[in-house]
C-alpha cells in the first residue's frame, strides 16, 4: 500500500508531454524565421546607406577641417563610394587620377545600384563646408534579394551641405 502511494504522489513530466511542447516551439520558430530574415535585410540596407551618408559628412569634415576640397565619387559599375581630396583639379566636380583617395566603400553584394544625378558622380566640399556639384546633389540607391527591395534617396543640400535620407522597403 505504501509503496501505491509513493507511485502516485510522485510528480514529473511524460515523455508525451514533452514531445508536443517540443512540436509546439518547433511551429512557433518555423514562423519568426522569415521575419528574423526580413528585418536582418532591412538592417543591412539600412547600414549600408547610412555609410554611403557617412562618407558624405566625412568628406564635408574634411573639407573644414583640412582647409581643403574634399570630394565623394559614386561609382556605379563597381558599388564603390570613395572620398578624395580634390587636389588634382581643384576648379572642376571631378575624381581625377591624382587625386589622393582618403577612403574607399564597396556596398554590399545586395546593391545593384548606387547613382547620383549629378555629372561625374561627384559632390565636393568646400574649406566653408558648402558643396558644390553641377546637377541636383541627389544619390539614389537600390538594393534587392529574394525577400526585401530596398530604395533609398540621399539628398545634399549644397549652401551647407546638410544630408537628408529617405528609405522604402517592398
Amino acid at each position: 500500500m505504501r509503496a501505491l502511494q509513493r507511485l502516485t504522489r510522485q510528480t514529473g513530466v511524460t515523455l508525451m508531454e514533452l514531445m508536443i511542447t517540443a512540436v509546439i516551439i518547433g511551429i512557433v520558430a518555423a514562423m519568426a524565421v522569415p521575419r528574423f530574415s526580413t528585418a536582418h535585410d532591412r538592417m543591412t540596407i539600412r547600414s549600408t546607406n547610412q555609410n554611403i551618408k557617412s562618407a558624405i559628412q566625412t568628406a564635408r569634415s574634411m573639407a573644414i577641417a583640412e582647409k581643403a576640397m574634399f570630394g565623394v565619387h559614386f561609382d556605379n559599375n563597381n558599388m564603390i563610394v570613395t572620398v578624395f581630396e580634390n587636389a588634382a583639379d581643384s576648379a572642376g566636380f571631378s575624381f581625377d587620377n591624382g587625386d589622393p583617395v582618403v577612403r574607399a566603400d564597396t556596398l554590399h553584394s545586395m546593391f545593384t545600384m548606387c547613382k547620383s544625378d549629378c555629372s561625374n558622380d561627384v559632390i565636393v566640399f568646400f574649406p566653408n563646408g558648402s558643396c558644390g556639384f553641377s546637377g541636383g546633389g541627389n544619390i539614389y540607391t537600390y538594393a534587392a534579394n529574394d525577400a526585401t527591395i530596398g530604395i533609398a534617396a540621399l539628398t545634399v543640400t549644397p549652401a551647407t551641405g546638410h544630408i537628408e535620407m529617405s528609405t522604402s522597403y517592398y
